[in-house]
């Protein structure tokens, strides 16, 4: 945050500048990675309610996701701090219960974290195994010790460059949301142009549930894989110290990405779902 902002709330500035509102936008898009985690959760949905499931549920999820998003914002361009909801949490509580509460907050962001980053390595890892297992079908079989070591690699990476790297973050958040937006591009040409199609039915009208639960828990079990691809958004306001005018920047590329990564992942929907399986 600027100098006078840190004072104003109470926070004494001590990180550097580092970023630009296009690195945390490209950051909040990569981290996001909405139309990429689709890819990865899409078969939950399918199980619990077929293409149905999945179009509807993410329509309810973008919609809710924007409303939350913009809550946050607002709080954010009130209190830019790296905290984010455990200081926030501190300024709204009641007086007598604020440091419990806030405490309490602090310690569910951390576990968050935690658990969408070990989900994310989780999926980067299946990801290059699975693109070995389609270039070598013959001559490599997929173990789950080989799919432990991917993950590790990904987190090794993760590690490496935020604790020796910090520099070049800026830009390798700007490679990855260029790479994030040609991959998205690159797959829509070919869904588009190249892949057999489903009829319109089978996208909207087709309900079809396999899991075993009854239709109602079925959807909601669904509802997860929709939710899951939104994750994220918060990232920009735990780098509001490291951001110039934060009040006015973080709140744009929290729900700038939310907008951005929700439009681009409807259109993926809407390309993928008609798209026949095997």
């Amino acid at each position: 945050m600027d100098a006078k902002e840190g004072t104003d709330i109470g926070n004494v500035e001590h990180l550097e500048k580092e970023f630009s509102i296009v690195s945390i936008v490209a950051l909040q898009l990569s981290l996001m990675a909405t139309w990429e985690a689709v890819s990865a959760v899409i078969a939950t949905a399918l199980i619990s309610g077929g293409a149905p499931c999945l179009f509807y549920n993410y329509i309810i999820a973008f919609i809710g996701t924007i409303c939350i998003a913009a809550s946050l914002a607002e709080l954010a361009s009130i209190w830019p701090t790296a905290g984010g909801q455990y200081h926030w949490v501190a300024h709204l509580a009641p007086e007598n219960h604020k440091l419990f509460i806030s405490w309490l907050t602090g310690w569910i962001s951390i576990g968050g974290q935690l658990v969408l980053t070990a989900s994310a390595a989780f999926a980067g890892g299946l990801q290059f195994q699975a693109l070995i297992t389609l270039n070598y079908p013959d001559s490599y079989i997929p173990t789950r010790w080989q799919g432990m070591l991917f993950y590790w690699l990904v987190i090794l990476y993760a590690a490496v460059i935020n604790i020796w790297g910090s520099k070049a973050l800026p830009h390798s958040n700007n490679a990855a949301g260029v790479l994030h937006i040609a991959g998205f591009v690159a797959l829509v040409i070919v869904f588009g142009v190249m892949a057999p199609k489903h009829s319109a039915s089978y996208v909207f009208t087709e309900f079809s549930n396999t899991s075993g639960w009854t239709d109602g828990v079925s959807w909601l079990v669904g509802l997860l894989s929709t939710v899951y691809p939104f994750l994220g958004y918060d990232a920009a306001c735990h780098l509001s110290e490291e951001l110039p005018d934060p009040a006015r920047n973080v709140p744009l590329a929290m729900v700038g990405s939310v907008v951005i990564n929700g439009i681009m992942g409807l259109v993926y929907v809407l390309l993928l779902l008609p798209t026949p399986r095997e």
